[in-house]
Order: structure tokens, then sequence, then C-alpha cells
């Protein structure tokens, strides 16, 4: 059994190894698809409010989503792991849910690795991985660039969340 104690709180709650396991393998599904699902639903339902105060070339572009290390993204991930972190109880304010960046750095790192130039740019392995706007260097940012911001941003949003506990927030706590 592992001891578990959640920041600001003073009773210590065990939990067994595999649950923690389960916990973390939760939070990586959510930090990584459920994130970017969810940051799509959050833009296509907020696109109608935002034709009344930008233009309409603006608003139906999807460039929002493919910006250089996809921000929006990441302050769906921060929001959300925050919220689920005030939001207390053992699974929202979990420690593994820090450690859920190094599996997708590891990936990263692998492609970034095995990779070899295509094209005639002159990229190198950074740039296509990071910086580039080509069409297959964005494809390969979806799987590679973007698991490990959502999971940055993720992990920081869990850290600030549970750092901060708040009593006076409305809701169960």
């Amino acid at each position: 059994m592992v001891p578990y104690q959640a920041r600001g709180s003073k009773e210590k709650v065990t939990l067994p190894p595999l649950k923690n396991v389960w916990i973390g393998l939760l939070h990586f599904v959510v930090a990584t698809v459920g994130v970017n699902v969810g940051s799509a639903l959050v833009f296509y339902s907020l696109t109608p409010l935002l034709h009344v105060f930008m233009s309409s070339g603006t608003v139906n572009s999807d460039t929002v989503l493919w910006c250089r290390f996809f921000p929006f993204q990441a302050l769906v991930a921060f929001a959300s792991s925050w919220h689920l972190a005030r939001k207390g109880g053992r699974v929202g304010a979990a420690n593994i849910v820090r450690l859920l960046w190094i599996v997708p750095s590891v990936w990263l790192l692998f492609l970034i690795v095995i990779w070899h130039q295509q094209s005639s740019l002159g990229e190198s392995r950074w740039q296509h991985f990071l910086l580039s706007r080509s069409p297959e260097a964005l494809r390969i940012q979806i799987v590679s660039t973007l698991p490990l911001i959502t999971t940055l941003a993720y992990a920081l949003g869990n850290y600030c969340g549970a750092s901060n506990p708040s009593k006076n927030l409305p809701g169960p706590n």
C-alpha cells in the first residue's frame, strides 16, 4: 500500500499500487486524448459567439487549433487539470499526474532520433518537430509535440491546483 496525502489535507489515505497505475492511466488518456477532443469541442462551440466580435474569415479558420506550440490545447489542459485538482479527492490531486509528461517526452525524443530528412527544405530535426508549418510536419506534430505540450500543461495545472487548495470554492469539496 502506498500512503497518499493531498496538499492541505491532514489525513493520509492509503491507495493500493495498482489503483495508482489506473489513476495514472486515466489521467494520461484525459491529458492526451480528452484535452484535444475537448479543445476542439470548446473552439467549435464558441465559434458562433466569436462571429459577433470578429470577422467571419478569422473565426471560420482553424488556425487557433493549429498555432505553433498549440497554446489553446495547453490552456484547456491546464484549466481542466487545475479544476480537477482544486475539486479535490484522491483522483483529482494524485501525485502521479505530475509525472505524465515523461512518456510523451520519451516518445518525442525517440521520433526526433529516428527521423530522417525527406524534403529539400533543409529543416533540422528540432525545426521539423517544433517550428515547421509544412503539412507533413503538422501531421507529425499532432502525434509527437501536441501530447507533450498537453501533458506538460496538465501536470502544471495539477501542481498549481493541488498546491493551493481553497476551502472557499463553491460546490462539494
